[in-house]
């Protein structure tokens, strides 16, 4: 080895890596704030992971101009995720360019509980659980009903089934009438969809 060249260390994924590829693996993107936020993941990561060739950074379009930068899965990362990560089946189809729709379903999906972020079904998920079915359309994300006993108490508690949606700007009442006959008629549940809007 060259005198003064620094030894190439094999990157190790920590826990939080691996909780940020599965949110990135169900909702596409996120911001550098919201990897801190959410799970400690510093910019000084993210560069690696950049450099390692698992992430990618892009521009965010917010209201037809660029915003700020988000990050995303590369290849590379998505095949890590599918050899690592049981908990993800379907990644999470982002669209081509970045905007914010995906980084507030990434918002949404990290305020669930570890176990909720686990179970959490993507809109591919959904289809492939349940189908498609002309003139509807599958919702953002679902978690699907559980139930979880209190180490502490031992009691035991049904969790009901969320289903979440993000709007933006271009939705059309058709639209969100859309995504609630899929979950009437398709997954047959009087479930609740959550809607929120993206900026």
């Amino acid at each position: 080895m060259a005198k003064g060249r620094k030894k190439s260390t094999q990157l190790t994924f920590m826990t939080k890596d691996r909780r940020l590829f599965q949110a990135l693996a169900k909702t596409g993107r996120a911001t550098a704030e919201q990897t801190s936020k959410y799970y400690n993941t510093k910019e000084k990561r993210l560069r690696r992971l950049i450099k390692e060739g698992y992430l990618k950074k892009e521009p965010i379009m917010v209201d037809g101009k660029k915003g700020t930068y988000c990050y995303r899965l590369t290849d590379q990362g998505k095949k890590w995720v599918k050899e690592n990560l049981a908990t993800v089946d379907c990644l999470y189809k982002p669209t081509t360019k970045g905007t914010p729709h995906d980084v507030k379903l990434f918002e949404k999906y990290s305020k669930l509980n570890e176990y909720e972020q686990d179970i959490a079904l993507t809109e591919n998920d959904v289809v492939k659980r349940w189908g498609k079915l002309k003139g509807t359309s599958p919702p953002d994300l679902v978690v699907p009903k559980f139930t979880t006993t209190s180490e502490k108490t031992g009691i035991t508690r049904t969790m009901e089934m969320k289903v979440i949606e993000i709007t933006t700007k271009t939705y059309t009442t058709k639209d969100i009438e859309a995504k609630q006959a899929y979950v009437k008629e398709l997954i047959g549940k009087e479930v609740s969809v959550d809607y929120d809007k993206a900026n």
